[in-house]
């Protein structure tokens, strides 16, 4: 029962302050694992095309 105690101590632009502040790095989590996928997949078409050149050559 500490938590919502705890809340009402703090302001509440705080809070909202904090709760922007999560989210931003929650965006910044997805968009990085966004890139990440990007990055994989370019690297995965690069290696079967050059799989696909060995094969046909």
């Amino acid at each position: 029962m500490a938590q919502p105690q705890l809340l009402a101590w703090l302001p509440l632009a705080s809070i909202s302050n904090w709760r922007k502040a999560e989210e931003m790095k929650w965006m910044e989590h997805v968009s990085l694992g966004i890139d990440l996928s990007l990055e994989r997949a370019k690297r995965v078409a690069h290696e079967r095309r050059t799989c696909w050149d060995r094969i046909t050559s």
